[in-house]
């Protein structure tokens, strides 16, 4: 698979992780936590793909 690819799936996954956790979870605080955590995860993902390459 070509890298931007990946890249842009990552991107969509996390969106949609974003979008479902905000129409499940009601707590505005534990909303926040709950995406910078998915987008560190996708933030991780995206570095060890450009260093193991």
């Amino acid at each position: 698979m070509n890298d931007w690819f990946i890249l842009l799936l990552l991107f969509v996954c996390g969106g949609l992780a974003q979008l479902i956790s905000a129409k499940v979870i009601q707590n505005r605080k534990k909303q926040a936590y709950v995406s910078v955590v998915i987008w560190l995860a996708i933030t991780l993902s995206c570095v060890i793909l450009w260093t193991v390459r």
